[in-house]
């Protein structure tokens, strides 16, 4: 039996609310070492075309310090590669630490 539950990860057109159209990638499970690289991957794949990427992590039920780390590493490349990588999380999920290096929406 796999140590992490399998992360599930869902893209969704978000309308036009303001000057940044883009879209929101939702992720339910847990976000650890073993799952975040794959998370990253569909981030950065899905940057180019959208330009303004929502992370919805309102239904991940776990985040490490891996998975900070690496998300806050792609956040920045985004970033200076111009595009926007917004960041919204649920204040009760269990992590590593308190305080996140993801600059949140």
């Amino acid at each position: 039996m796999p140590l992490t539950r399998p992360l599930r990860a869902a893209l969704h057109p978000r309308a036009q609310t303001g000057p940044h159209p883009g879209q929101t990638l939702t992720v339910r499970g847990e976000i650890d070492f073993h799952t975040v690289g794959q998370l990253c991957r569909q981030i950065e794949d899905q940057l180019p075309q959208a330009g303004h990427l929502t992370l919805d992590l309102t239904r991940a039920t776990f985040y490490d310090q891996a998975a900070i780390d690496a998300l806050a590493e792609v956040q920045t490349r985004a970033t200076r590669a111009g595009h926007r990588l917004t960041v919204t999380c649920s204040p009760t999920v269990p992590r590593s630490r308190t305080t996140p290096a993801l600059t949140p929406a």
